[in-house]
């Protein structure tokens, strides 16, 4: 075997060939990479090399008392497995990792025997031959091999083992094996005999040895009378819209079996719906009968019988005296029928009830808060027991008399909870179960620009659309014209006039906003924060957020928490449990410094531990989240995730203002919820429609595919201003402005040479003595360390480890163009850094460790006071010291700095343009720059140290 140009496994024919004997250099991602070319779904296995299994927990595997290494999927394996190579090098980029194949989506049946010849050995004694196909030798001691075959899409293999015997396994539909190139946990590679040998198709007799016994046929009959009503459900089902007709016969048939209709009668009953809808004319016992043999999901109509009491007669009798048999039973309902709003998320099962229907438990008792249109809660055993308890009319059949005379009286009864929790434990073999992605209640856009807005669950997305009660949107045209376009721009103008934005391009971003829920599966999260901002209270800033709430529907909170702990519980549960595309936080004060909104912010997953539980929830993050406040102030790394738009109306009392065009946009916005729907559909429709322009790149963060369609959406139906145009991202908070002045500090000591935190703390002038030359000033000490510092006995070195933690959570986080870098070790194990300037830096550090020229006034010695432009003025008691004129030939001024610039601090070596850090000192009325990013209080420092000599 050789290898190709781009590193994967040739074959080269030679029959018996190991991978890893004659080409040693091919690796697990080269074996999936060929195996892919060869139309194999592959995912992630764990590796037996690695220190503890790397597989997913599930109910039957713990990782860390793993015994079968090598063989557990890392992540959701039928979802993953991919043949794409570009998907499986980033799969596997960077990691220790065994690989799985996926049997049913590569069309592949595998036996796989666990002595090596006992699937010969059964073919032989039986007569049959196995053809030549692609063998692997599984690795295990004693031998073992893997046969492939090639099965055709809709095959009805599973991992049944049929009549082989016991020692030999079959890997079909729901299954998967190690592929070959994988290491076994013993040490041996999984190897194929023949690289080059094809994937045989499945022989006849291996087909029928897998296939089960036919079931027993149903005798056709002829239709019968009927001798009572036909249910509710059944007459709901004869007069719906058929859509599938074969799926649809089916179902009524089920539902007549169900409620204890006679074969004959379902004939009878289903002859007319076939005429009229043109389906199995003149066969209709035979399907019938056809249904009839098959396993019923239901108890035996015999035993089917009606119970009375508060409107039981209204639902379907149920027989739940056998627990094994309602096990079978909810197998074959659960998400289908009176049980259909109940699906699989992950691991669980999941029931949606809407807001007012029996279900849907507020979740927390604050009358101001809102949790939207629906929810998805995990449906335990005990939640399914009670639904299917009060849906249907359960009853056992007890035994009353002596023989010959015995009767069977049917009595209310409970629904088995075991059968439930059986049902519950084998998530994956219930069939009618459909997986969830989400639940929306707004049309929205495929991933290929399709419009989803047909009620109910799609199958390409997953989601499960269910539009509120009563709201009924107009029909957007598959291809709008520049009027219609125009016509939908204006609605949203009529919407927004009373709100004064502070430019076009926070106004921009508030419409953009209002687009990204219908984005969700076309443009796929994350999504920065909406921050709607204002200066004063009454501004409108709550009303705009409830309007893209009452628009698609949401979640408002009328606080944000405090704690992280309270927030993280706050997010899981909005995630987990609710279903509006939009969050609302209103009225947040202070700092905002959240580190778990922060990385909220940048992930479509969000995974946290409940309190209380065990389990890891896992939910996707596909939410627009919206923040309002007066004068927010973001810090940390939020503002670089944030877009804005703030408000301005530019009057004391805002909150008296009258005349909005609309009156109260909150009422005006439910009123024409379904036509400002209709508005952004359409806007977003005629984009789609004219290939998605998108605006020139100007980020490649994890945004940028969100904000260039949102752009191109909003340019294209030529809405002013530009989304998140540079001006209306949010500032950097003050922690950034103090790690900037650290930084620059630092760097004009040290230059980019190492050093350790005690090292560069012996060069922070503490104060304390007038004499003191230390070049670095304490209050250029980021956050709380100058305090720390200042409070510290043993002076500025007394804090190494308090600068220690804050230089490693900051590692490669730059500030304007400079960062710090760990630099490896000293010989005593100390932690070493530098700081790395970026190219074009024009700071110049200072030479050797002299420290900063012109922050101390020792610099000043050598100029003549004949040299100096000023006036003492009348202070008899402190005559005034000269200004510090920008003009003098001070060291270290960096070049391309003006010596007369008014605005250049010689201290920072800084300029800084705003007058408002600018003032006289106190003491001698010198200009000095006294507050904001560096400002060093309102003493100059000429003032200060001759204060603190004296």
């Amino acid at each position: 075997m050789t290898q190709t140009q781009n590193g994967r496994p040739e074959a080269n024919g030679t029959a018996g060939e190991q991978v890893g004997e004659t080409n040693p250099e091919v690796t697990v991602l080269d074996a999936a990479q060929y195996m892919a070319t060869r139309g194999a779904y592959v995912f992630p296995l764990d590796h037996p090399a690695l220190p503890q299994c790397a597989g997913v927990p599930t109910k039957g595997h713990d990782p860390t008392t793993c015994a079968e290494r090598g063989k557990h999927p890392t992540g959701r394996w039928s979802i993953e497995a991919t043949n794409k190579l570009a998907d499986i090098v980033a799969m596997f980029a960077g990691t220790t990792r065994n690989y799985g194949i996926d049997c049913r989506a590569s069309q592949l049946l595998v036996i796989d025997e666990d002595v090596l010849g006992l699937f010969t050995d059964y073919a032989a004694q039986h007569g049959h031959t196995i053809p030549h196909t692609f063998i692997v030798r599984s690795g295990r001691p004693g031998g073992g091999r893997h046969f492939y075959f090639r099965v055709p899409r809709e095959h009805p293999f599973t991992n049944s083992t049929g009549n082989l015997p016991k020692g030999v396994d079959v890997r079909g539909k729901g299954g998967y094996v190690v592929g070959p190139g994988s290491l076994h946990a013993s040490g041996q590679v999984y190897l194929p005999e023949d690289w080059a040998a094809p994937f045989a198709d499945l022989p006849d007799w291996l087909a029928e040895t897998l296939t089960p016994p036919a079931r027993q046929h149903t005798e056709v009959v002829d239709g019968e009378p009927l001798n009572r009503p036909l249910t509710p459900r059944v007459a709901e089902l004869l007069d719906a819209d058929p859509g599938d007709r074969s799926e649809q016969f089916y179902r009524l048939a089920r539902e007549l079996m169900e409620a204890g209709f006679t074969q004959g009668q379902a004939v009878t009953v289903l002859t007319p719906w076939c005429d009229q809808h043109d389906k199995y004319v003149g066969r209709v016992a035979v399907e019938v009968a056809r249904c009839w043999s098959k396993p019923s999901s239901a108890p035996p109509p015999s035993r089917v019988l009606a119970v009375e009491g508060d409107q039981a007669a209204e639902r379907p009798a149920l027989d739940v005296g056998n627990p094994a048999i309602m096990a079978d039973w909810l197998r074959y309902n659960v998400g289908t029928g009176l049980l259909a709003g109940m699906f699989t998320r992950g691991p669980d099962i999941v029931h949606t009830p809407r807001e007012g229907e029996n279900g849907y438990v507020p979740l927390d008792d604050n009358p101001d808060n809102n949790d939207g249109p629906a929810q998805v809660r995990v449906a335990s055993y005990d939640y399914i027991s009670a639904r299917v308890q009060y849906t249907f009319n359960c009853f056992k059949l007890v035994k009353q008399g002596k023989a010959p005379d015995v009767t069977y009286v049917p009595t209310p009864a409970l629904f088995p909870t075991a059968a439930a929790r059986t049902a519950t434990n084998a998530v994956d073999m219930l069939p009618n179960l459909r997986r969830l992605r989400g639940v929306i209640h707004t049309p929205v856009f495929r991933p290929d620009g399709s419009l989803l807005d047909v009620p109910g669950y799609d199958l390409a997305t997953k989601l499960l659309y269910l539009p509120e009660p009563g709201l009924a949107l107009p029909a957007v045209s598959e291809r709008p014209s520049p009027r219609e376009v125009k016509a939908a721009v204006a609605l949203l103008d009529e919407l927004l006039a009373g709100f004064p934005f502070v430019s076009p391009h926070h106004r921009a971003n508030y419409i953009g906003g209002l687009v990204t829920p219908l984005l969700r599966t076309l443009t796929p999260p994350p999504y920065k924060l909406l921050a709607i901002g204002a200066h004063q209270r009454g501004s409108g800033k709550t009303k705009l957020a409830k309007v893209a709430q009452i628009i698609h529907g949401g979640v408002f909170r009328s606080e944000m928490p405090e704690d992280e702990a309270e927030l993280r519980k706050q997010v899981t549960s909005v995630l987990s449990h609710t279903t509006g595309p939009v969050v609302v936080f209103d009225n947040v004060s202070g700092v905002l410094r959240s580190s778990t909104m922060a990385g909220l912010l940048t992930s479509d997953q969000w995974g946290d531990r409940p309190l209380g539980a065990t389990a890891w929830v896992g939910v996707p993050n596909d939410r627009l989240w919206v923040i309002t406040g007066n004068n927010l102030n973001l810090g940390g790394d939020i503002p670089r995730r944030t877009i804005s738009a703030d408000i301005d109306p530019g009057v004391p009392r805002p909150e008296l203002r009258t005349g909005f065009a609309i009156g109260d946009p909150e009422v005006w916005a439910r009123m024409h919820r379904p036509q400002l729907l209709h508005a952004l559909l359409t806007v977003v429709q005629a984009w789609v429609v004219a290939g998605m322009p998108l605006p020139p790149e100007r980020a490649s963060d994890g945004y940028a595919r969100w904000t260039r369609a949102v752009e191109g959406i909003l340019t294209f139906a030529e809405v002013g201003g530009i989304f998140d145009h540079a001006s209306t991202q949010v500032e950097v908070g003050g922690d950034d402005d103090e790690w900037a002045d650290f930084l620059a500090a630092a760097y004009r000591v040290k230059g980019d040479r190492m050093w350790t935190a005690k090292e560069l703390l012996t060069e922070v002038n503490a104060g304390t003595f007038a004499t003191d030359q230390r070049p670095i000033q304490l209050d250029a000490l980021p956050g709380e360390l100058a305090d720390k510092a200042a409070r510290s006995g043993n002076g500025p070195v007394g804090i190494t480890r308090s600068l220690g933690k804050w230089l490693q959570n900051r590692d490669g986080r730059w500030a304007g163009s400079l960062t710090v870098r760990a630099a490896g070790k000293d010989r005593d194990g100390t932690k070493k850094w530098r700081i790395q300037a970026a190219p074009g830096h024009t700071a110049t550090p200072s030479a050797g460790d002299a420290g900063d020229a012109g922050s101390n006034p020792a610099h000043l010695a050598h100029v003549k006071s004949d040299d100096l432009d000023f006036d003492y003025g009348d202070r008899p008691k402190h005559p005034p010291h000269p200004p510090h004129p920008p003009h003098l030939p001070l060291a270290g001024l960096p070049a391309g700095v003006e010596r007369a610039d008014p605005n250049y601090c010689l201290r920072c070596q800084q300029t800084y343009a705003n007058p408002a850090v600018w003032a006289d000192c106190d003491r001698c009325g010198t200009r000095t720059h006294v507050r904001g990013r560096g400002g060093h209080g309102p003493t100059c420092q000429t003032c200060l140290s001759e204060r603190n000599a004296a």
